[in-house]
């Protein structure tokens, strides 16, 4: 079959949003389809505009809420060029794209451009997995996320959508409901997605693991060539509310003897140490995971990745707990794996690491839920 993709794929520095699509679209494959990602992305979609609009306009004229809007806007480009310059290159996501995926050639920047377009034909359209239905305007460009586009007589489904939160608003169920309706087949990444969809009328949704886990621990060894020797600690993080405890990081180094540090950040640097800083490749982001002595990281990603290749592992929460912090909280219930998160009932650094992963117990859970991944799949023609 002919399937096409609707997903996030547009980073340049966010390690998870690549692999995801790229796990998605390797399995596809492996099971005798063909996929492409749709280019998408709206400059209306996405946006944090909504959010500062609603913040000053109580407090602003409308010629001083545009000239502030202005400023952080041209400023977070400024930021953003920079970054994109110092590190896009080393990392080299472009490359990696175009060597091992699938894209439309057309970038399309509007629901109406998707509408009229003959490039994205296909048998089925899927949404997911990352953060899809979270941050969308109300509007037709929203409905992208919930494939209202395309061939009438396709098969449309979600596999492993997130909503990126516990709960949504009663603007968003208006929204959502009469989409999520025309969806054939639902499924989530978070349990709390599932109560999610019920609020949409859809209590028929699946939870699943997310595409990164269906293509499991031997095909990233031998793909990626992880080294089977075990070294250092590495430590990827995405912005944080608060500081990454670097001090600690180090104490604990020394104290287990766990070899060199080396940080690799997304979006900011935060507090991080410049001359620990790398920027991998991708590749070489997968063997740094699969080879370390310790691996620590407030990344859904980077914790799925570690758990798929029993890398001991320590998360620190983004968001104390709360918002994204859901999809964390989420994998590490259903593998029961909580007592990896740093700061919970006051348990240090030292003391998670010093307990060690069952690794046999935490397998024999991710097979049950991976079982109920390939049920869904398979009930839908996939496998």
């Amino acid at each position: 079959m002919k399937i096409a993709v609707i997903t996030h794929w547009w980073c340049f520095e966010n390690y998870g949003q690549i692999l995801q699509g790229y796990a998605f679209q390797k399995f596809l494959k492996l099971h005798g389809h063909y996929s492409f990602i749709i280019k998408y992305f709206p400059g209306s979609a996405f946006s944090d505009k909504i959010t500062l609009r609603r913040v000053f306009i109580k407090m602003l004229s409308p010629k001083q809420l545009y000239k502030s809007i202005m400023a952080i806007v041209k400023g977070s480009r400024r930021i953003h060029e920079n970054r994109k310059m110092r590190i896009g290159k080393l990392r080299d996501f472009d490359g990696f794209k175009t060597a091992n995926m699938n894209f439309t050639k057309k970038i399309y920047r509007s629901y109406n451009e998707l509408i009229k377009s003959d490039e994205i034909e296909a048998d089925v359209y899927s949404v997911g997995s990352d953060v899809v239905w979270k941050m969308l305007p109300f509007n037709n460009d929203g409905k992208v996320m919930f494939l209202d586009f395309g061939q009438n007589d396709a098969r449309r489904i979600s596999y492993s959508a997130s909503f990126g939160d516990a709960d949504i608003s009663d603007e968003y169920v208006r929204f959502a409901t009469p989409l999520m309706a025309k969806i054939d087949s639902v499924s989530v990444r978070e349990p709390s997605g599932v109560d999610i969809c019920k609020r949409l009328f859809r209590n028929d949704a699946v939870c699943v693991m997310d595409p990164v886990f269906l293509l499991g621990a031997d095909y990233y060894r031998n793909k990626f060539s992880i080294p089977v020797k075990r070294a250092g600690v590495f430590g990827y993080f995405l912005r944080m509310t608060q500081k990454v405890p670097v001090d600690e990081i180090n104490t604990v180094a020394n104290i287990k003897n766990l070899g060199e540090i080396r940080y690799v950040s997304v979006y900011d640097d935060m507090n991080l140490p410049v001359d620990k800083l790398v920027n991998p490749t991708i590749p070489e982001w997968i063997s740094m995971i699969g080879s370390a002595n310790l691996f620590i990281t407030n990344s859904f990603h980077g914790a799925s990745m570690a758990i798929i290749l029993h890398t001991p592992f320590i998360v620190m929460l983004k968001s104390n707990g709360e918002g994204m912090d859901n999809r964390l909280l989420g994998l590490l219930s259903r593998l029961g794996l909580k007592d990896r998160i740093y700061g919970s009932n006051s348990t240090n650094m030292l003391g998670i690491v010093e307990n060690h992963i069952n690794w046999r117990v935490v397998d024999c859970q991710l097979k049950s839920e991976l079982e109920i991944s390939y049920k869904y799949l398979k009930d839908n023609c996939i496998i």
